[in-house]
């Protein structure tokens, strides 16, 4: 499903920048509400309202900081496209960092992000240098209005020592098929079993129609791979995860089994994202039960709840089993 906003705000410093104009044709419906530098005030007193408000209102801005961060391990830099993205993803990392107004966010200075890279790369000859373009948004998600992808894409294309890195719930692929990409993009769809993607994945597209847009991509010559994330433990996981990636085997194209990559990343949660979470989702059956989970800090020192070490290698040891099954010719490129 192609995601259409119902308002539309655009911060004037970004107006006669190209991104801001494809927007404004793209949503010729919607009249702009425009303003300079800080956000309009918009979150209430009714949580599951006020994040359906903010899913749908889409912001044209640009991209607040200047210092590119560090994704591993995904990549070795993030590269801020925008914040949030059309999904409904109960299980959203991003559902206690971005605050009370999620709104979809889309930064229109895109030349000022992109000349950060070349900065990132010349600091390091020796290797690839990667940069994750979907850490904290999804921009295939909103590439139907953007058209920024494009260009973020084609700029990669003629990058000889990086990588550009994208994982999305989406299956939009039209405005991607015939960019010079130069095979130095990497898509990877998120999939999950019927029980996740049925039951928490709202506002994304059919996992079938992720992976049918993965066929369209991957013979579009991008190299391609999945996320299977969040992986969780419930009644009927094992048969669950095995016959996912058997479906998966069977409907994604021979052709591009070869050089298929694979991320692993446990279903994890903090007390903060647990108490917004259930704000949100009144009526949330995710496993958020802080009694059955370890302890264990991020990065930047955060206590988030994971599976006890034994679940987790279990957890972990049969998706492996499955995918060396189905895929044998696949890399593992991390599990988490």
């Amino acid at each position: 499903m192609l995601y259409h906003p119902e308002r539309l705000l655009i911060d004037a410093r970004v107006l006669n920048l190209p991104v801001t104009r494809r927007v404004m044709a793209n949503l010729p419906d919607l009249t702009p509400e425009f303003f300079r530098g800080r956000l309009p005030a918009g979150a209430g007193k009714d949580p599951p309202r006020d994040y359906l408000i903010a899913k749908r209102t889409l912001i044209v801005m640009p991209h607040p900081l200047r210092a590119l961060r560090d994704c591993r391990p995904s990549a070795d830099f993030e590269l801020p496209l925008g914040a949030s993205c059309p999904g409904l993803c109960q299980y959203c990392y991003l559902q206690s960092s971005l605050g009370p107004r999620p709104y979809v966010k889309v930064y229109a200075d895109l030349d000022a992000i992109l000349t950060e890279v070349p900065e990132a790369i010349a600091a390091h000859p020796d290797r690839l240098v990667t940069f994750e373009g979907a850490s904290l948004s999804d921009p295939i998600g909103v590439e139907h209005l953007t058209g920024s992808l494009g260009e973020v894409i084609s700029f990669f294309g003629k990058q000889p020592h990086a990588y550009l890195r994208l994982v999305t719930k989406f299956a939009y692929t039209s405005g991607l098929v015939g960019l010079g990409h130069g095979s130095h993009t990497h898509i990877r769809y998120s999939l999950n079993t019927p029980h996740v993607a049925g039951g928490f994945e709202g506002g994304t597209d059919p996992v079938a129609a992720r992976i049918a847009a993965a066929n369209e991509i991957g013979r579009a010559g991008y190299p391609i791979g999945f996320v299977l994330a969040p992986l969780m433990l419930y009644p009927g996981w094992r048969r669950e995860y095995e016959e996912l990636l058997d479906y998966l085997a069977a409907n994604l194209e021979r052709d591009l089994h070869r050089e298929l990559t694979f991320e692993l990343i446990s279903h994890r949660f903090s007390a903060k994202a647990k108490q917004i979470i259930l704000e949100r989702f009144p009526r949330c059956r995710l496993d958020l039960d802080e009694a059955s989970r370890q302890i264990k800090y991020g990065r930047y020192g955060r206590k988030k709840f994971v599976y006890p070490a034994g679940e987790f290698n279990q957890l972990m040891y049969e998706v492996r089993a499955s995918i060396e099954r189905f895929f044998p010719a696949a890399k593992v490129e991390y599990q988490v």
